[in-house]
């Protein structure tokens, strides 16, 4: 048997090596094919057989003397594979054949459309073949890819040849800007923004992406001075009235954040950015129901009013369409099988009855959706088609009723603030732990809020984020951010709440990297009881003792990795460990680097870690 194996399998050698001596070029006659060595035609065997990647193909060809023909047989032999045509492209252009350089790698970004590197190939062989109409086509969709795959050095230099093919065009310019901004670079990002506004003259779209890089460098004055010179340029631009109006906000000029806030509102209605700033400015008055239904709002507009209790299944019987490129639309496994629990738990709950039974099937049927990958940070778009109830419930505010808030304080009057307080400024750096935040009466109000609610809409890599402008409101939470501005003064008079969020952990999975979250004060409480955690001694957060560089911009540090660990060594950060207890919240300097520890927490979705976010200030 063994014997007739190998015989086999050398005549099936055999056949191979006559067809690689055979494979020909887009129809070229053998005689014309570029010569191969034995040596590259033995390589070449090995590809075809799957003992040598592609890497290894690539390589060899680079550098071989008879790469070409070695190249050109690996094209013939599996014409759809864009990085031989890439690598086929690359040859010929190096030996002066411009012209098929640049059809090669045209065929290349033909058969890899959403590889950057193949977009940035055809452009720049389109380019040197003077072909800038053909390159200018393929521009757009090159930089998307770049884009969404943060290949900034690459989207960089698709900015450069567009701005050979277009020299008098802004746009090159402002997306090289934009890419800066993307890759944390925002020193360069500052100067090209500025450089343009000198060059092309005051314009919106450049004064408001400046005026968002003033804010992520902590530059609250220069942000308010270029998002209202956006009005001034464009005095009908809702986003350019939005960001004006934050950024008033911001430095306290509360007159023209009404103004502009409030004028961009009027004329759309519908600007879910309006409502849920003026709902913020809303709240700095103490209008906690008016700012509750205009944060509110803004989740409405983009998602619909929350569904009536009584109503899920005249709601399931509308049919939506719903668009498989749409980011929003993307999903995991670990956010199907926790919006399966929820609606379980509405279920014995009450608060939802057997009209949810089709939904559960059907998110229990796409799990077992081979197109859904086990790997938590990986995301899918299912088909729609096949799947009609998860298309009609998915982030939807299938239940997400505001409820009156408890009577009385929300927060441990027992508590002593004044100590509390003087805890925080006297520490460094600015932390300290409160226990018994919230009375019993809002820490249930808020675990039920947080159970119930279908706002758990931001998959994080195994766990779930709902954030305010997306649902995680209501006067229950705007309340509770009043009540603790108003209890700690001295710490938080001066810094307006900017935003706040819940997450919501998988116990297989991990919690929140190492980052630095854009505030003056981050207050992080956790609400799940204390008989779901496994280890008293973790569960909690770490904080480092160093704060990010304002100048290098937090969003370069969220991203850095081993980088910020690197960091935080070299100026001798410490690590305060604060272990996980029910209603027990940590109020700290914002700017601090932080990640969640480890953590094991019970089975079953009442047990899951649950952690509220608060920051305050700019």
């Amino acid at each position: 048997m063994l014997t007739l194996f190998r015989r086999r399998l050398g005549k099936l050698k055999d056949r191979l090596e006559r067809r690689v001596a055979t494979l020909g070029s887009e129809g070229r006659p053998h005689s014309e094919q570029a010569p191969i060595s034995a040596e590259d035609r033995e390589f070449m065997l090995g590809w075809v057989m799957g003992t040598s990647d592609d890497a290894a193909l690539v390589a060899r060809a680079s550098v071989s003397p008879t790469g070409l023909g070695l190249i050109e047989r690996a094209c013939a032999a599996r014409p759809g594979n864009p990085r031989v045509w890439a690598t086929r492209a690359e040859i010929c252009f190096a030996a002066g054949d411009i012209h098929d350089a640049a059809d090669f790698a045209e065929r290349a970004h033909a058969i890899g459309p959403l590889d950057p590197g193949t977009g940035l190939l055809a452009v720049r062989m389109l380019v040197a073949a003077s072909r800038g109409a053909e390159a200018l086509k393929i521009m757009p969709a090159a930089i998307e890819n770049s884009r969404r795959q943060l290949a900034h050095a690459t989207r960089l230099e698709l900015c450069r040849l567009w701005g050979q093919l277009e020299p008098q065009s802004i746009e090159p310019l402002l997306d090289a800007a934009r890419t800066h901004v993307a890759a944390g670079d925002l020193q360069t990002a500052t100067a090209e923004f500025e450089a343009l506004g000198a060059q092309f003259g005051p314009r919106a779209d450049v004064l408001l992406l400046l005026a968002a890089v003033y804010q992520d460098l902590v530059r609250p004055v220069d942000a308010a001075r270029a998002s209202l010179e956006a009005t001034q340029a464009d005095p009908g631009n809702v986003d350019a009235l939005c960001m004006a109006g934050c950024c008033a906000r911001d430095v306290r000029d509360l007159a023209t954040a009404d103004r502009m806030l409030s004028r961009a509102l009027e004329l759309d209605p519908k600007s879910s950015f309006a409502q849920y700033y003026l709902g913020l400015l809303r709240l700095d008055q103490d209008r906690i129901d008016e700012a509750a239904q205009l944060v509110l709002g803004a989740r409405a507009a983009v998602r619909g009013e929350p569904w009536p209790a009584q109503g899920i299944a005249e709601k399931l019987a509308v049919p939506v369409k719903r668009n498989i490129a749409d980011v929003d639309w993307a999903t995991a496994r670990f956010k199907l099988v926790h919006d399966i629990e929820q609606f379980q738990f509405l279920q014995s709950a009450g608060r939802a009855g057997p009209a949810l039974d089709p939904v559960i099937a059907e998110y229990t049927a796409a799990l077992r959706d081979r197109g859904l990958p086990e790997n938590p940070s990986s995301m899918v778009a299912l088909p729609p088609g096949t799947y009609p109830m998860l298309s009609r419930t998915y982030k939807y505010p299938v239940h997400a009723p505001d409820r009156e808030p408890p009577q009385g304080p929300l927060l441990n009057p027992g508590l002593d603030w004044p100590s509390l307080e003087g805890a925080f400024l006297e520490g460094k750096p600015g932390l300290v732990v409160v226990d018994d935040l919230l009375s019993a009466e809002a820490l249930q109000a808020l675990r039920t809020f947080c159970l119930e609610s279908t706002v758990w809409n931001e998959l994080k890599g195994g766990y779930l984020g709902a954030y305010m402008p997306d649902g995680f409101s209501g006067r229950l939470l705007l309340r509770l951010s009043s009540e603790l501005r108003s209890r700690m003064p001295r710490v938080l008079s001066d810094h307006p709440l900017q935003t706040m969020w819940g997450y919501k952990y998988d116990p297989s999975y991990g919690g929140m990297g190492l980052h630095v979250d854009v505030a003056a004060v981050n207050v992080n409480l956790w609400i799940t009881p204390d008989e779901a955690n496994l280890d008293a001694a973790t569960g909690g957060l770490v904080i480092y003792t160093h704060d990010a560089p304002v100048d290098r911009g937090f969003q370069r540090f969220n991203t850095g990795g081993k980088e910020v660990y690197a960091f935080l060594e070299s100026v001798g950060a410490k690590k305060v460990k604060i272990p996980y207890r029910a209603n027990r919240a940590v109020v700290f300097d914002s700017s601090l680097f932080h990640e969640s520890d480890s953590f094991r927490f019970k089975p079953g979705y009442e047990n899951r870690r649950v952690n509220v976010t608060m920051l305050y200030g700019a």
